[in-house]
C-alpha cells in the first residue's frame, strides 16, 4: 500500500503539480485532525467516541484511525482535485461549490454527533 501512495505522490511531483500534492497533503491532515477530535470525544466521555476502527489491521494509531484508512486519505486528496472540472467558475447543480460543501460536512457531523453523545437508553 505504501509503494501506491509513493507512486501516487512521486507522479504528480514529476509532472510539478504541487497544487496537487498540497491538496493531497490537505485531505489527509484533516483526516488527522478529525480523529484526533476523536480521540478527545472519547477520552472526554469515557464512553464512546464518535466513530472506531475495529477487526483485523496491520497497525492501528487512534481509536478511528488505521494503517489503511491512513493511506487511503493520503490518496482521496488527490483524486479528488483529479475529479474537478477544470474551470473554476462551473457550478456543480446550480450551487457553488464551496457552499454546498460546508452545509453538507456541517449536516453529516451534526447528525454523528447527535446520535453518538445521546445518553443510553433504561
Amino acid at each position: 500500500m505504501i509503494a501506491f501512495v509513493i507512486y501516487v505522490y512521486a507522479n504528480e511531483v514529476e509532472r510539478g503539480r504541487w497544487d496537487v500534492v498540497a491538496a493531497g497533503l490537505a485531505v489527509w491532515l484533516a483526516d488527522c485532525f478529525n480523529e484526533m477530535v476523536n480521540a478527545l470525544v472519547l477520552q472526554a466521555s469515557d464512553r464512546a467516541a464518535l466513530w472506531t476502527t475495529t477487526g483485523p489491521t496491520s497497525y492501528q494509531f487512534l481509536i478511528g484511525l488505521n494503517v489503511e484508512i491512513m493511506f487511503m486519505f493520503a490518496v482521496a486528496g488527490i483524486v479528488y482535485v483529479k475529479l474537478l472540472p477544470a474551470g473554476r467558475d462551473v457550478r456543480i447543480s446550480a450551487c457553488n461549490r464551496l457552499r454546498s460543501r460546508c452545509s453538507r460536512s456541517s449536516a453529516a457531523a451534526g447528525s454523528s454527533l447527535t446520535y453518538t453523545m445521546r445518553p443510553p437508553r433504561t
